[in-house]
């Protein structure tokens, strides 16, 4: 607790002293408000993204409705086509429905993600 004429009180006057407007002095382009730039505009509802899409894929699948899984785990993939859990996840839910073809297919993508084929290519 800063008593009057403490050393704490006298430190606080300081601080808002640096911070007051100078009467005297000119503005220039330091003063001015750098604007970030723009962000995009996300692609997805908000709140939705491929890690939740993922997450209630799981969920799906662990009371063994692929088809609700398969439809989460699509989502997530439409999302973020470089989010490879859920290309894993996926490839699970067309083993458990006899799609072997598709499930490789997804196997293969999790093993050797699209960016990481690129960057050994380059």
């Amino acid at each position: 607790m800063a008593y009057i004429g403490s050393p704490e009180e006298e430190s606080s006057d300081a601080s808002s002293e640096d911070t007051a407007v100078d009467p005297q002095r000119i503005p220039g382009p330091e003063d001015e408000e750098v604007a970030s730039p723009p962000r995009p505009e996300p692609s997805a509802a908000a709140g939705e993204s491929a890690a939740a899409q993922n997450s209630q894929g799981r969920e799906h699948l662990r009371t063994e409705n692929y088809e609700a899984a398969l439809a989460a785990f699509n989502r997530a993939i439409e999302l973020d086509p470089d989010y490879v859990f859920a290309y894993r996840n996926r490839a699970e839910v067309y083993r458990r429905l006899g799609r072997s073809a598709e499930a490789e297919a997804d196997e293969e993508v999790w093993r050797n993600p699209p960016q990481l084929v690129e960057q050994r290519e380059s």
